[in-house]
């Protein structure tokens, strides 16, 4: 297995060098041909990502958070370069959806060369992406209080990287009390519903922000996407979704809508933030869409078998 390993040093904690230099060997030593390179721009991670795929690398692995995984999608999508991931990043979400890293979250670091070990054991699987105003992504689209929050954090990558997860908590609560929401309109499979929202969220997997099952009938390969509407206008229906989301009562909640879909445009009333894998990407209007199968990536046993719908279709490593 050619390899490509793209490493992120500002994704996460300071010793991730280390754990990098570990993850590295233990894949060469399970007899991939490994090359890193490092870089800490958005925009250079897509363009070594595609110089990978146009050379014919068999893979390009993230060693980073998920904007570095972000960042290798949308460099490598639709061709024959599989995606692989090391957990080296804040969040490390796609990472903890395949079952690579079960640290907790906010007290624990994930275990990069044990991640390597499992890595060496995948399948190259077709899955899908979405497509946000023209940004591929892996893990989901999110439309207002969460895309404001990431911005914030996103302007503080010093803070980002010093409190890891608690950042994005403090930074939540902070805009959460003066957040209001606004008159949405979506537009799906021929269907038009307004609502008054605080968030939307568009979902390919089923976890969110690393340990909340938001959409738990999401799957990576039915060529649908999971939209959750989050109604409301104030802090208060804000704390009760956020309450509603960790009992796990949000499925059956009258102020959350869930619907599957394939196309979908969001227009707000005013400009709403939008967010891509944790990269902000710009304000509504959006218009988003599923390309099934148009990713290929490396999926090790680890990964819950009910994430594909058909069962899992395996392309034999090279």
């Amino acid at each position: 297995m050619k390899s490509l390993i793209i490493f992120n040093p500002a994704a996460g904690p300071r010793r991730n060098w280390e754990a990098l230099t570990k993850a590295a060997f233990a894949l060469e030593k399970g007899g991939w041909k490994v090359e890193v390179v490092e870089t800490e721009s958005s925009d250079e991670v897509y363009k070594l990502a595609k110089e990978a795929a146009s050379s014919g690398y068999d893979a390009v692995i993230a060693a980073g958070g998920d904007g570095t995984v972000n960042g290798v999608v949308n460099g490598i999508v639709g061709t024959e370069t599989a995606l692989g991931v090391l957990p080296l990043g804040t969040g490390n979400v796609w990472a903890r959806q395949l079952g690579l890293t079960s640290a907790n979250l906010f007290l624990g670091l994930p275990d990069a060369a044990k991640a390597a070990e499992i890595l060496l054991e995948s399948s190259t699987v077709k899955v899908d992406v979405g497509l946000a105003n023209g940004r591929h992504f892996l893990l989901w689209c999110g439309i207002g209080i969460d895309a404001l929050v990431t911005e914030e954090i996103e302007s503080h990558p010093a803070v980002k990287r010093r409190l890891g997860p608690t950042a994005f908590v403090a930074a939540g609560v902070i805009t959460a009390i003066t957040f209001l929401g606004t008159k949405t309109i979506f537009q799906f499979d021929g269907k038009t519903i307004r609502r008054r929202i605080i968030l939307a969220i568009v979902s390919n997997i089923r976890l969110y922000g690393g340990m909340i099952k938001i959409a738990p009938y999401a799957r990576l390969n039915d060529g649908l996407l999971d939209l959750c509407i989050f109604k409301g206008y104030r802090f208060p229906h804000l704390l009760h979704h956020v309450y509603s989301v960790f009992s796990g009562r949000h499925l059956s909640d009258p102020s959350i809508e869930m619907k599957q879909v394939s196309k979908l445009t969001v227009r707000t009333a005013r400009p709403f933030s939008i967010q891509v894998d944790g990269e902000p990407i710009g304000k509504t209007p959006v218009q988003i869409e599923v390309k099934p199968q148009a990713l290929k990536a490396l999926i090790p046993p680890t990964c819950p078998p009910e994430l594909f719908s058909r069962g899992i279709q395996h392309i034999p490593q090279i």
